[in-house]
């Protein structure tokens, strides 16, 4: 059921507001909005819905070379070659959006149930109709993030190892820098420890998510993303997880965390796409649904079909 796929993450109260210190000193004037982002989703209060299979461009599912960069708060990774323009489109979006950068958060920005994951990726992307990310920010229909969970383990696969790793080799090996955090920029070739795809990135099955509108969760917190959270977790190794709370901040202290306390809905609606029996959170009418389904199957193999 869907409530346990979250039991063993971190709990917290909804109204948490700890980890926000990498970013006090920032005017924060423009979070005062009754659209911001994250939020606590809360299982029993979404709206099940139905969309259209996510869609990639062979750049997006292609292997591409990547550059990792401290931005003081923060790890962010984007193409080196800035003439590349993944797209990602399908899935109840409008249009297509353009790949402009990946970045992580830990502990997670968004709870479920007032709970949160170890890790959080956000890819954000932006309108292909406008010519940059800069002029997006302006428009509602601006950006798309792609939120995908992490759960601490010691199971590791490929396409995420070559990512961890590619960090851990770049951003994280040059913590013995002295000076400003921005002379860590990682300018390096990814090859140096792989290449991946941003398809890889992603959980295998894109079926089952949350949507909702939402804000940026940093400066200067623009009401004009379309949050995709999907719900199956990936894994993050404990090694990467402890090494990416050494990175450092402008003032020279290490980023114990770097996640925004979540936000009031205001009215919102959160959107649910499930598949098979996950669609039903009621336990009765899960198993009917289930006996109906093996219902299925039993009369379908008697006809031969």
């Amino acid at each position: 059921m869907a409530e346990e796929f979250f039991e063993k993450s971190i709990s917290v109260e909804p109204d948490d507001s700890t980890g926000f210190a990498y970013l006090s000193g920032y005017d924060e004037r423009f979070c005062g909005g009754k659209m911001q982002s994250p939020i606590n989703i809360k299982l029993s209060e979404v709206t099940l819905t139905k969309y259209s299979p996510f869609r990639f461009d062979p750049a997006y599912v292609h292997k591409q070379k990547f550059v990792a960069k401290n931005t003081g708060h923060t790890v962010q990774l984007f193409i080196q070659n800035p003439s590349i323009k993944p797209k990602i489109f399908g899935g109840g979006l409008k249009g297509e959006y353009i790949f402009e950068q990946l970045h992580f958060h830990w502990e997670s920005e968004h709870l479920v149930d007032g709970k949160r994951a170890d890790l959080e990726m956000h890819m954000v992307h932006y309108n292909a109709k406008y010519p940059s990310m800069a002029k997006a920010l302006n428009n509602t229909d601006g950006v798309v993030v792609l939120a995908v969970f992490f759960d601490r383990t010691e199971t590791r696969t490929a396409a995420r190892d070559e990512l961890f790793d590619f960090i851990n080799d770049t951003v994280i090996a040059e913590e013995n820098y002295s000076g400003y955090p921005e002379s860590n920029f990682a300018d390096f070739d990814f090859t140096k420890s792989g290449t991946f795809a941003l398809r890889d990135l992603l959980p295998r099955h894109l079926g089952r998510f949350f949507r909702y509108f939402g804000s940026l969760t940093t400066p200067n917190y623009n009401e004009v993303v379309q949050w995709t959270a999907f719900i199956n977790r990936l894994y993050v190794s404990s090694d990467i997880l402890t090494a990416l709370k050494t990175i450092r901040d402008r003032d020279n202290l290490p980023i114990t965390s770097n996640f925004r306390p979540p936000l009031a809905l205001y009215g919102r609606k959160v959107y649910a796409q499930m598949t098979d029996d996950e669609i039903l959170f009621n336990s009765g009418t899960k198993q009917k649904f289930s006996i109906y389904l093996l219902f299925l199957v039993v009369f379908t193999s008697k006809l031969g079909l």
